[in-house]
């Protein structure tokens, strides 16, 4: 496997399903060959398939690493369509303040 296999065949060989290893190995894979938050995100979403846990823990690590940086970080306005997205970004930064 080289990062110039498209994301959806590489999700098929390792398995579509929630089951490890080929979930882990699915996000890992988004997670290193993309560049910003939602690409990784979208990308899952295309590849179907259990995608509800690969996204978890894609958009855990692409988080962390672009957080809110406006090109690559959590697009604004999936923020403002989550549900409590205020009180959950106020509890984050009174997390990171401690």
């Amino acid at each position: 496997m080289n990062d110039r296999q498209p994301y959806s065949d590489a999700v098929e060989i390792w398995g579509k399903p929630c089951a490890n290893p080929g979930s882990f190995m699915g996000s890992v894979y988004s997670i290193v060959t993309s560049n910003t938050y939602a690409d990784g995100i979208r990308k899952t979403i295309k590849a179907g398939g259990c995608n509800c846990s690969r996204a978890n823990f894609i958009g855990c690590v692409l988080g962390a690493i672009h957080g809110f940086d406006k090109e690559k970080g959590i697009p604004m306005e999936w923020i403002e369509k989550t549900d409590k997205s205020v009180e959950i970004l106020e509890r984050a930064i009174a997390c990171m303040s401690k």
